[in-house]
């Protein structure tokens, strides 16, 4: 996943904002490390690409058991990627924060805010 970002990407959470940093080893540090220590699994499952000349939109799911709990969730998520060196230079963490069951399809009314 590192290989894949820009050394200084700009990572940006809607979800949670300690998150907003530079640099692909802050964003292991803040965001993937501690997204694995907390969870048993984790599963992401991209169902839709949306290019638009270096701006990509991810759509999709992912799947995953909260170590502490056992608790499954599987949630729906979009990130937006901006990439012009063939890396991303930055993301814009949109993942939607509620639980769903696969056969959902969310709408503008279902998200919080």
């Amino acid at each position: 996943m590192v290989g894949l970002m820009a050394p200084d990407i700009e990572w940006i959470s809607v979800v949670d904002s300690n998150v907003q940093d530079r640099g692909s080893k802050e964003v292991m540090r803040k965001v993937f490390v501690p997204l694995m220590q907390k969870r048993e699994t984790f599963s992401p499952a991209p169902s839709e690409f949306l290019v638009d000349g270096s701006t990509v939109v991810s759509l999709g799911r992912f799947a995953c058991v909260h170590r502490a709990t056992h608790k499954r969730d599987d949630l729906v998520y979009a990130h937006v990627w901006d990439i012009r060196t063939g890396q991303s230079d930055a993301i814009v963490n949109t993942s939607i924060p509620w639980r769903s069951n696969k056969s959902d399809t969310p709408s503008a009314a279902s998200v919080p805010s």
